[in-house]
């Protein structure tokens, strides 16, 4: 018995080895599946479409328009130049100088000392602007197709924004004159000088 079980055994080894694969994929196609499972009557558990926070895709962006495109900013003027053999657009100067003076006049200091301050840089602000306007008359009458006569005026407005830094010196004297009083109270504090703080005396 032991001989033939291992006769037949040897013969269904060389069988198998023999059968090609199309007939195993036939054979196995022939052998009977199990039903789908189904949800909700007609849709396939498969076919459900993933929820929850897990599958949350966040919006894809939109690209916006590079902030030195024209488009980027309608309410300034922009002015086309060559920089690094790249074209790009910057803002108008006069529009940059408007702004800033803009955030200027919204300005809401924190303390008496940071007023002060302002005051005092406000001469070597205007001396500042005083020699850009010089520079850009030196511009104009030796790198650019311009008369003299440009130059030249372009160049008293530059005096007189430097003339404006000794007004503002003024301004800075007239603070330390106006508020000696209050200046020596942090310059020169008497002692315990805190108890005369308006906020604890109320």
């Amino acid at each position: 018995m032991r001989l033939r079980s291992g006769v037949h055994l040897r013969h269904a080894a060389k069988w198998i080895l023999s059968t090609p694969s199309r007939r195993w994929d036939r054979l196995w196609n022939k052998l009977p599946t199990a039903p789908l499972p189904l949800t909700h009557y007609t849709e396939r558990a498969g076919m459900k479409t993933p929820t929850g926070p897990k599958y949350h895709r966040p919006p894809i962006p939109v690209p916006g328009p590079a902030p030195y495109a024209p488009a980027a900013r309608r309410d300034i003027t922009l002015i086309p130049i060559t920089r690094n053999g790249e074209l790009i657009y910057v803002s108008s100067p006069v529009d940059t100088i408007v702004e800033a003076f803009q955030q200027l006049a919204t300005f809401h200091p924190g303390s008496a000392k940071e007023v002060e301050q302002v005051l005092v840089q406000q001469t070597e602000m205007f001396a500042q602007i005083g020699a850009a306007y010089s520079n850009w008359a030196d511009q104009l009458r030796d790198g650019m197709p311009f008369e003299a006569a440009v130059a030249d005026q372009v160049r008293e407005i530059g005096h007189g924004a430097a003339a404006v830094g000794s007004v503002a010196q003024n301004a800075h004297q007239t603070f330390r004159t106006a508020h000696a009083a209050d200046i020596a109270r942090y310059e020169d504090p008497r002692p315990d000088e805190g108890m005369w703080d308006p906020g604890v005396n109320r």
